[in-house]
This record gives C-alpha cells, structure tokens and sequence, in this order.
C-alpha cells in the first residue's frame, strides 16, 4: 500500500501508518502519537516532516525512513520509548532535531545539513552513523556498537558520552568543538 499524491498532510489525532510510502509535495505533520505497523518511508519534496508526540512500532520493531530534502525533520517526542524502531534513516540537508531520547535498531543520517541532538540520549542495538555535521543542545549519552561522525560535532559545552566504539571523521575539516568533556567506552578512532 502507498500514499502519494499529496499537496501536504497534517493528521491531528494519533496515527497507526500500516503503509510502506507516504509521499508528498509539501509538509507533513503528524500532532499525536504515531505508531508504525509496518516499515514506512515518508517523504516530502523539500518540505518538513514533524512529529509533535512519539513516534513506535507495533508488531515487532519497525524501519522509519524520512526523507525531507533540503526540508527540516524535527522529532519532539521519544522515539521507541515504549517499542522501540528498527532501522532509522533520516535524510535532509536542512536540519534534523532529537528533542528527545531515541531508541532504535540502528540510526543513520545522510551528508549534508546538521542533526541536532537535545533529547540526552540516543540508544541503538546497532550503528550511529551520523554523516552530516552534529550539535548537542543537551548533554548527551550516545549508546551503540559503534558511532559514527563523518562531520563535524559542535558540543556547545555540552558533555558527551559514548558507549560503545567510536569514530570521528572522515575528513580534516570534520573537527570536534566545544564540548565539557568527552567519554568513550569502547575503542576510539580519530581521522
């Protein structure tokens, strides 16, 4: 099943998504809480997608692909705080913003914009990669097998702290600034 064809759409009640795309020209809003029962692709042409509550899954853990753009995804509520999602890939070149923890099988963000992690937390059974630029509104516990910065990451005196291995950079512009301190678990790499 898809949705297509949409101008925009704004849904102000909860929402079950059971459908595999949802795709529109404009902005997508979801107000109340979303539950994904089956892995979903939501995408918008260079619009913004925003969810004002959590975001589950039901029926087993869930994939959630956004595509936005150059459009913002901004996610206020948790993200899997009562079941959490498989595979989170979020896509824009604008700016992606964690206002809350986020509990997932695995994150992944495209190059280009900045994600902006105010939640604290982010909790995977897998992979962060986060392959745009990253700033912290919060301190922040960033827990996976392995993250990933192919970017920059600017700590606003924020403390970091990483379970897990960790990677910083892909290249010499990808600087890490600004943070109160940084703690790492597992082994570190830095390019």
């Amino acid at each position: 099943d898809t949705v297509t064809g949409l101008g925009t759409l704004a849904v102000s009640g909860t929402t079950t998504i059971n459908t595999a795309t949802v795709t529109s020209a404009g902005t997508q809003t979801y107000t109340g809480a979303v539950t994904l029962g089956a892995d979903t692709t939501l995408t918008t042409t260079d619009s913004t997608v925003l969810f004002s509550s959590t975001v589950d899954s039901t029926g087993g853990a869930r994939d959630l692909t956004v595509s936005a753009g150059t459009g913002a995804i901004t996610f206020t509520g948790a993200v899997g705080g009562t079941a959490a999602l498989d595979a989170l890939a979020l896509n824009s070149t604008g700016t992606t913003t964690l206002t809350a923890a986020v509990t997932a099988g695995s994150l992944a963000t495209n190059a280009g914009g900045t994600t902006a992690i105010n939640g604290g937390a982010v909790t995977t059974t897998g992979a962060q990669t986060y392959n745009d630029n990253v700033t912290l509104g919060a301190n922040t516990a960033l827990s996976a097998t392995t993250t990933t910065f192919n970017g920059t990451v600017a700590g606003g005196g924020f403390n970091l702290g990483l379970t897990g291995n960790a990677v910083f950079g892909d290249a010499t512009t990808d600087t890490v600034t600004g943070l109160g301190t940084l703690a790492v678990s597992g082994t570190t790499t830095i390019n």
